[in-house]
């Protein structure tokens, strides 16, 4: 084979390579703000949650403080 074929071969294969990368690197990028959306769902979660549960809490406490003061 002559050399610039061989040369060809090559950059043809690492153009291939760079464009494989590329895709790669766009799917790990869509795939890390689907996380990264699924993790500040949850966490907004968890906060209406913690938010509820405290509110719970103090009207229990607010009822039961209200019966023994009388």
């Amino acid at each position: 084979m002559p050399l610039p074929a061989i040369a060809r071969i090559i950059d043809a294969a690492y153009r291939a390579y760079r464009a494989n990368q590329a895709i790669e690197n766009t799917r790990t990028a869509a795939e890390l703000a689907q996380l990264a959306s699924e993790i500040a769902e949850r966490k907004a979660n968890i906060k209406r949650v913690l938010h509820t549960t405290i509110e719970t809490m103090a009207r229990e406490i607010e009822v039961k403080s209200s019966t023994f003061a009388v």
